[in-house]
């Protein structure tokens, strides 16, 4: 392969960085957070880290956060493409996000939104680095302590369900009165998907054990990596039906798992063809 192609092909660690600065920044720029300016000062309850503010921030202030962690993001991308340290940056855009998302965790509700990209971005925030061609890269094992720390955070969410209601979670009506509030809450853009799954109690359980199985077993894409795609198409359909039905607000976790679980294999399939799959493996953070 010629050098200039070789020089203009991104690693996985690479482009693992470089989703996961694009995703922070677009969470940054498209996330909710301007609406947050003007909450009374009595209903505002901020969570641990933001214990230093007795009210939610004005407009101007929140606008400034999001232009920073925009440019952050945008910087983190600039310096990864031209062979310098992105951490700066990234640790830059990464802080406005957990500033944002610990505002909107501090209406009276903790909300998990942008949990999993915060957790994730951890490990490539304080990785070493190793030089490939012109640009630097990830360690090989950074991208692998990511996914279990994605890993973790799916198990630890079915474990909850699991201790709080124990199988009724699936066997009992959980699933069903979730879709029959989505169905009523207006936050979904059609309330149809939502009535019509409700109204079948066997396929509310069905997904319900689904749900709790993969997450249960999460862990196991941590030592094999060829259930990485089946999990993370699992994930990804959940996090778009629970958009459809319920409105919620999860398309990044939809996005971060196809940057960690999907791309990374197809990119090894694609690349290396009929390989074996210890080949495939030993080979995935090699240059093409």
């Amino acid at each position: 392969m010629p050098e200039t192609a070789t020089r203009q092909t991104l690693s996985q660690g690479q482009v693992m960085v470089l989703g996961l600065s694009l995703l922070i920044g677009l969470r940054i720029a498209l996330g909710p957070y301007r609406s947050l300016a003007g909450q009374p000062h009595e209903l505002f309850r901020p969570v641990a880290i933001l214990r230093w503010l007795n009210a939610m921030p004005d407009l101007g202030v929140i606008v400034a956060v999001q232009v920073v962690g925009v440019l952050g993001a945008v910087m983190a991308v600039h310096t990864l493409l031209n062979g310098r340290r992105w951490h700066p940056a990234l640790l830059v855009s990464w802080a406005a996000l957990v500033f944002l998302a610990g505002l909107r965790g501090s209406l009276g509700k903790i909300l998990h939104n942008d949990l999993l990209v915060i957790l994730v971005a951890v490990p490539f925030i304080v990785a070493p680095t190793r030089r490939l061609g012109h640009r630097l890269e990830p360690e090989p094992w950074v991208g692998e302590a990511a996914v279990a720390v994605m890993a973790l955070a799916y198990f630890f969410s079915g474990w909850w369900k699991w201790r709080s209601s124990g199988i009724e979670w699936v066997t009992g009506g959980n699933v069903r009165y979730l879709l029959a509030w989505g169905a009523t809450s207006g936050k979904p853009l059609w309330n149809e998907p939502a009535a019509f799954l409700a109204g079948l109690p066997v396929l509310c359980r069905l997904g319900g054990g689904i749900i709790l199985t993969a997450e249960l077993t999460f862990p196991v894409i941590v030592f094999c990596r060829r259930l990485r795609p089946a999990y993370g198409l699992v994930m990804i359909g959940l996090h778009v039906l629970i958009w459809l039905t319920l409105g919620l607000d999860y398309w990044s976790w939809a996005a971060l798992v196809t940057l960690m679980l999907v791309v990374p294999e197809v990119r090894v399939m694609t690349r290396k063809g009929f390989l074996t799959r210890k080949e495939q493996v030993r080979t995935a953070e090699e240059p093409p």
